[in-house]
């Protein structure tokens, strides 16, 4: 399969409302974190050949970024995907008022 026909399934997929699901976007969190964990050796392989780091510089500047972000967004899933009602900035104001006569 090509990129694009990847990328046309995804796009036809994301329409489905199915990421929208919070259980979703938490089995996704967790595959990602499997993935990191799983590949580590990998990683550090490959970040030492591009950028001559050491498996301790990889970890602590890449890898345990990413997977306290994902451990936090786990934790805090179902509070960030509360929907929330923002005010609309002064540039997009008239967009949003006038938008039917535009």
């Amino acid at each position: 399969m090509v990129i694009s026909q990847v990328i046309s399934l995804q796009k036809k997929f994301f329409k489905t409302q199915q990421t929208k699901n919070i259980e979703f976007r938490a089995l996704q969190l967790e595959k990602l974190r499997d993935i990191i964990i799983n590949n580590e050796e990998l990683l550090f392989s490959a970040i030492h050949k591009d950028f001559g780091k050491s498996k301790f510089d990889t970890f602590t500047t890449e890898i345990s970024f990413i997977l306290n972000d994902i451990k936090y967004y786990l934790k805090n899933l179902k509070s960030l995907s509360k929907p929330k009602k923002v005010k609309t900035n002064f540039t997009n104001l008239f967009v949003t008022k006038y938008k039917s006569i535009i």
